[in-house]
């Protein structure tokens, strides 16, 4: 049985979202598999290459090391909020993805 996130990130790279950031907040899943683990960095990975800024909200490090595969680390920040309202590394209309 497919991971049911699979359905939504697959959503997510085939649509157009139109933003040049992206928020992965992962402050409500508890706990990923290898598999999650791989298809997330793999789509911060993809989103990154289409000239992207892609962070991660991770406040219990549920992806500890959040290396892409070509050695850089995806930014963990405290909340969505610093890259929405322009922060610091942030500019308004960023999208959020939960």
């Amino acid at each position: 049985m497919p991971w049911p996130g699979t359905t939504h990130i697959r959503e997510f790279v085939e649509g157009d979202i139109g933003e040049s950031r992206v928020v992965l907040d992962f402050a409500l899943v508890s706990s990923l598999d290898d598999v999650a683990r791989r298809m997330l960095l793999e789509l911060a990975r993809r989103l990154t290459l289409e000239g992207r800024g892609v962070y991660f909200v991770d406040p219990e490090l549920t992806i500890p090391d959040p290396d892409r595969g070509d050695g850089i680390l995806v930014p963990v920040i405290a909340d969505a909020e610093h890259v929405l309202r322009g922060g610091p590394g942030g500019q308004p209309g960023t999208a959020a993805a939960p």
